[in-house]
């Protein structure tokens, strides 16, 4: 009898990265999993449409055998088979988060491609949703401040072809993962562990995108933002932020911005980038001064910890330590954090070393790169 990895999907905050998280490890090992209480943390329990097409696109990915997928379900069985590269296309339908579903997307397609360096295929996913929504990273965050790090074992690129606000969602990303062409200044062609625990950082620039929709360009929205945004941040640095009015199907204004730093006085390291980043998304009746206000005391936030990672990002990173290795330090410990932990120890064991004190999490091998091969394959 098949034997399957069991989570609570209540464990910590509850919430929907959790069954994210494990539906990523799940196709990348060939793992078949229970998740029971899904979402059992959250006001409406169970699976919400958001979830389901993340749950839908792995069928699609790895031809998995799926029980419990519909809405409000508690509970999902999931046996997948053998992850294939190619060129996929997602609805999530109205305003679900584009960026959501790319999150656990890219760690499996990553993780292939970083072992596969010699192979020419590699994975092509266009999304259509919302792309700057509540409760998930904007699309300009999900570009510039994680993709950059991801770039370090594949070649991602992310495409940002339409805006999608709510409640009409509509936009369109196309995210593209190859494996990584290896340059003559890398010593070598393994993937390199994630090293971003240092605490003397150099503030290079800071660097920030203000999008609203066009019938909000009459009220200068996106230049009020800027505005705000700049006048924000002295830290005696370059600050440069760029203005774009997009067509959207729903109103909307979103503010981020990133800021580059380095280990020393020398220009960032392009093989092993620290950025960190902060948005804010605008609300009906809330001026465009304050959205961008918003998003320069989160970044702020970021700059002055000190450390390589924002707490978003530290996060997001959590899979990808696992997988190569390495360690960084966080601003604080959050219960995603947690939450994230306790689902890739499932698959890997405690491959984790968190100092609590010193906020430094860090992990010795890539166990599961092996596991890969002969799980979902290369194809």
């Amino acid at each position: 009898m098949e034997e399957y990895l069991v989570l609570d999907g209540s464990y910590g905050e509850g919430g929907g990265q959790i069954l994210r998280t494990a539906l990523a490890f799940s196709a990348l090992s060939g793992s078949p999993i229970i998740v029971e209480n899904i979402r059992h943390n959250r006001p409406k329990t169970g699976l919400a449409a958001q979830h389901l097409a993340t749950v839908e696109a792995y069928r699609l990915l790895c031809g998995a055998e799926i029980e419990g997928a519909a809405i409000g379900s508690e509970r999902l069985v999931f046996r997948p088979g053998r992850m294939r590269k190619g060129s996929y296309e997602f609805a999530i339908g109205t305003a679900g988060s584009v960026t959501l579903l790319l999150q656990s997307l890219l760690i499996p397609a990553i993780a292939i491609c970083a072992q596969d360096t010699k192979a020419r295929r590699g994975f092509r996913f266009t999304v259509t949703g919302g792309t700057d929504v509540a409760w998930s990273m904007p699309a300009d965050y999900l570009a510039n401040v994680l993709v950059p790090h991801l770039r370090r074992w594949a070649e991602v690129d992310i495409v940002i072809e339409r805006r999608g606000f709510f409640p009409k969602g509509g936009g369109r990303v196309v995210a593209t993962v190859r494996p990584r062409r290896h340059g003559p200044e890398e010593a070598s062609q393994e993937p390199r562990p994630l090293r971003l625990d240092r605490t003397d950082l150099h503030l290079h620039a800071i660097r920030g995108r203000v999008v609203a929709e066009l019938s909000l360009a009459s009220g200068e929205v996106a230049e009020r933002a800027a505005r705000a945004l700049r006048h924000s941040l002295c830290y005696g640095c370059p600050v440069s932020v760029d203005i774009q009015y997009a067509e959207a199907a729903s109103p909307g204004v979103v503010a981020t911005a990133w800021a580059v730093l380095s280990a020393s006085d020398d220009d960032a390291d392009h093989l092993d980038p620290i950025v960190v980043g902060a948005d804010a998304l605008g609300e009906r009746g809330v001026p465009g001064e304050q959205v961008g206000s918003a998003c320069a005391d989160t970044l702020k936030e970021a700059i002055d910890a000190g450390t390589a990672t924002d707490v978003f990002l530290a996060d997001n990173l959590l899979p990808y330590l696992a997988l190569f290795g390495g360690a960084y330090t966080v601003p604080r410990m959050t219960d995603h954090l947690r939450s994230n932990r306790y689902v890739i120890g499932q698959f890997l064991g405690d491959v984790f070393s968190v100092d609590e004190q010193n906020k430094r999490i860090a992990a010795s091998a890539p166990p599961l790169l092996t596991g890969a091969a002969r799980g979902p394959g290369r194809s």
